[in-house]
């Protein structure tokens, strides 16, 4: 397919950490390490920091996510202050949040979190309030990055259609290119998993979309 959009099945992505491990000659300041949580637990959190660290063979990590908003609050604030502890010992540059789908959820861990989000990764679908409209403007008020998956994938609908298809006849493009660009216009940065080179150059290489093509767009599938 055009995209292979996943999210990791275990706290840590271990075949990326297992890749990193057996390519030690790769510079640090290259790569961006990201590692993802799934629990509240103060002493897992801990431990799968750790675990991280070792095998990426590296003394931070560039992003510490939380995979999703916990059961309630107190337990997603639970989880992010031991995030925050990462932080403050240096072994973490930044947080984040994903399947945030809750805006004033997401308010709220803004306004009492010490360090902030950094970005917020949802899925950029129809069916999350006009593609996470409300998120978004949380994120846009906080300062927070807002990184979208599915952003291909969850959008067959719109990129099989005539404004889609037109815009992308004007530019030379493809329909992926033209609906990525105008996501970028967003001020959205797409996720993309492909392992394709054909598609990671094409991701490369977005058409630049006028403001009246991208007005356009968000009128045709009334996205905020």
């Amino acid at each position: 397919g055009r995209e292979r959009e996943r999210q990791p099945e275990t706290e840590t992505e271990t075949e990326a950490e297992t890749e990193m491990s057996e390519r030690a000659f790769v510079c640090r300041d290259a790569c961006h390490e990201r590692v993802m949580l799934r629990t509240s637990s103060s002493r897992q959190v801990k431990q799968s920091v750790a675990a991280s660290l070792r095998n990426l063979r590296t003394d931070y990590l560039d992003c510490l996510l939380l995979h999703s908003p916990l059961p309630s609050h107190e337990q997603t604030l639970r989880a992010w202050r031991q995030m925050e502890a990462h932080v403050a010992a240096g072994e973490a540059r930044a947080l984040g949040l994903s399947n945030q789908y809750d805006a004033a959820a997401l308010e709220r861990l803004c306004e009492e979190a010490s360090v902030k989000p950094s970005v917020v990764q949802n899925r950029f679908v129809e069916e999350h309030g006009r593609h996470d409209v409300a998120v978004r403007a949380v994120c846009e008020r906080h300062g927070v990055r807002y990184q979208a998956f599915w952003a291909l994938t969850g959008n067959r609908r719109i990129l099989q259609g005539r404004a889609v298809r037109e815009v992308a006849k004007a530019h030379g493009a493809s329909a992926e290119q033209v609906w990525l660009s105008f996501v970028q216009a967003l001020g959205i940065t797409p996720l993309s998993g492909t392992t394709d080179p054909n598609h990671m150059a094409q991701d490369l290489a977005l058409p630049a979309l006028s403001a009246a093509e991208v007005e356009r767009l968000r009128l045709q599938h009334l996205i905020g």
